[in-house]
């Protein structure tokens, strides 16, 4: 009968403990991933070859991880699309209707023969970016424009950069585990075999 408990209390505490990993999994590594790909830090370059000028645009997760590129072979045109944000009448069913604030949003839109590339970036970084852009397709150089763009700085920067260092610790915990039972598998046969 003893034996039974003690069987139930180690399943328990690995179910315990594999829970723990999941929660920690979710808000340490999905969490920081979902925050970081809905206002995603964008890298922008356009190049210049002696004829056409292309662009690129990559993507990060956790800030510094590339994710999506996308490719555009001959940029004609730049633009941009902005909503202005504000406060916005909210209305329910049964409840009173209140007013909350809606943040703006805007994009770099680079349009060629093959498409276009839509960049999220932050409205009071929009002028700066289309300028920039907007110049070096006019009198491009083969120096190229690189420049990045944040979409939201409170939701890319600020809150995406804090939940991106939880996954670093994470894994850097993760790896810490992993190594320590791994260190304790190899030494228990030397132990096991020195005592006796």
């Amino acid at each position: 009968m003893a034996g039974t408990t003690g069987a139930q209390a180690k399943r328990q505490g690995r179910a315990g403990q594999l829970s723990s990993y999941l929660i920690g999994f979710v808000v340490c590594v999905l969490l920081p991933a979902f925050i970081t790909i809905i206002a995603p830090l964008s890298f922008v370059t356009l190049r210049y070859d002696g004829e056409v000028v292309s662009a690129s645009a990559t993507r990060f997760v956790y800030l510094v991880v590339p994710y999506h590129t996308e490719r555009l072979g001959e940029v004609s045109l730049v633009e941009y699309s902005e909503r202005a944000g504000g406060r916005e009448r909210q209305r329910r069913v049964g409840e009173d209707s209140r007013y909350v604030h809606v943040e703006g949003e805007a994009a770099l839109i680079i349009s060629g023969g093959a498409g276009e590339i839509v960049v999220p970036v932050s409205p009071v970084n929009i002028d700066r970016v289309v300028a920039q852009a907007e110049a070096f397709v006019a009198n491009p150089d083969r120096a190229g424009l690189s420049l990045f763009a944040v979409a939201n700085w409170k939701v890319s920067i600020i809150a995406g950069g804090l939940f991106s260092l939880l996954t670093l610790l994470y894994v850097a915990g993760s790896a810490i585990a992993i190594g320590r039972w791994i260190w304790r598998r190899a030494a228990g046969p030397r132990r096991r075999a020195s005592a006796a």
